[in-house]
């Protein structure tokens, strides 16, 4: 499969539909490069794909559990945990993020993308514990976590090691 969008005009109108912020700017990118974008809310029992599904392996996928209220967020309950499971079985990557919407952490999360499935689990610093546990429970992926909390050195499992891996 060639490394540039099978389906540019997806990437137009990706471009044209979402607002503009961090997010979309990723999303984007991901579109260009070919890279399938999935997305589990809460209550559904699979993916959404946004535009083509490729069979590569390259995915971006993300777990949406910060509503704008932040007790809104559920928490891994809330999501069917197969599709859950399914998802942090398959991903090379993951990433728990409660922080601060910022273009310079989704385009790194996009750049592995290129490897194999990316998880990006976007999550409320309320819930972010739960998450954290689960993905080590479940996933033999790397993981980082970016969250506005002050033990966050603490945290983040595997810097050297999630390189590494991605490479392997």
């Amino acid at each position: 499969m060639s490394s540039r969008c099978e389906y540019p005009n997806f990437a137009i109108a990706l471009e044209k539909a979402l607002p503009p912020d961090p997010f979309r700017t990723a999303l984007i990118s991901l579109a260009r490069a070919g890279i399938s974008i999935g997305i589990l809310e809460p209550g559904q029992d699979h993916l959404s794909v946004i535009g083509p599904a490729n069979h590569d392996g390259r995915w971006f996928v993300v777990i949406q559990d910060d509503p704008p209220e932040v007790e809104a967020a559920l928490g891994p309950g809330g999501f069917d945990s197969d599709a859950v499971e399914n998802c942090l079985r398959s991903a090379k990557f993951v990433c728990v993020y409660s922080g601060m919407a910022e273009e310079k952490y989704y385009r790194a999360l996009a750049a592995c993308a290129h490897v194999g499935l990316v998880l990006l689990i976007l999550a409320r610093v309320n819930h972010e514990e739960e998450w954290i546990a689960l993905v080590r429970q479940k996933s033999h992926a790397a993981m980082t976590v970016i969250s506005p909390t002050e033990d966050l050195e603490q945290r983040v499992v595997g810097r050297r090691a999630a390189a590494k891996k991605m490479t392997d």
